[in-house]
């Protein structure tokens, strides 16, 4: 019996459980360094390590709350029910998951309304979900691979084609592992850069964003920008 418990311990040594709540502020910054906003997130994490809810808020130089997000993947892994607020311009976005569906609508300043549903297909990812695909696929990656991605650019009421690219692992440090999201669309690719990302593989954590957010400035543009994150705990 006694060697069956210490079979036991030493497999959820091996294998951590990963559910539980998962806290953390991420520092934006435009190219030049100078400071943007502050993001603090909760994510509630499933068994397999994925997030089931994300909640976001961001916040100005003077603390004050500029926007929100809260997302549900309860339905999809990759594409959430979500609600955006941008409580400086009263903008609202909407996301729903309905069936096979993707029901989208966007609230301007001026309370007009723009909605269009969209078909999901297997390939398909939304906004933060982008982080569960990540994770999900986190350990099957091979250095060089590309992947064809059609991202939901949920203001835009659209998804666009992209090429996922894992770029393989850091050299200084062999945990942390490289991603970008390359746009296929050259209209597009008029308006935004390439997306790169930095994850820390042992620890399954985001430490690194660089590209265009979904936060948009005071003039109501969205910016490129560098957003390093520290963990609660």
């Amino acid at each position: 019996m006694k060697n069956n418990y210490l079979l036991l311990a030493l497999f959820f040594l091996a294998n951590p459980v990963l559910a539980g709540i998962q806290t953390f502020t991420g520092t934006a910054r435009d190219l030049n360094g100078n400071f943007k906003y502050t993001e603090k997130y909760q994510i509630e994490l499933n068994k397999k390590g994925l997030a089931d809810s994300i909640k976001s808020k961001y916040y100005d130089e003077n603390n004050k709350l500029i926007s929100s997000i809260e997302s549900d993947y309860t339905k999809h892994r990759f594409i959430p029910d979500s609600t955006y607020i941008d409580v400086r311009i009263n903008e609202k976005v909407v996301t729903r998951v309905q069936g096979n569906k993707l029901f989208l609508e966007v609230t301007d300043k001026d309370a007009n309304i723009k909605t269009k549903t969209l078909d999901i297909t297997p390939n398909m990812v939304m906004g933060q979900g982008f982080h569960n695909y990540i994770l999900y696929h986190l350990n099957n990656f091979k250095t060089g691979e590309t992947r064809e991605l059609k991202f939901v650019l949920e203001s835009r009421l659209d998804y666009f084609n992209f090429t996922f690219n894992y770029l393989g692992s850091d050299e200084k440090n062999p945990t942390l592992t490289n991603y970008r999201l390359d746009i296929k669309s050259w209209i597009l690719k008029l308006f935004a850069d390439a997306l790169s990302v930095q994850y820390d593989t042992k620890k399954r954590r985001l430490m690194k964003f660089d590209g265009l957010t979904n936060v948009s400035n005071k003039r109501g543009k969205a910016e490129h920008l560098v957003i390093t994150y520290k963990y609660d705990g």
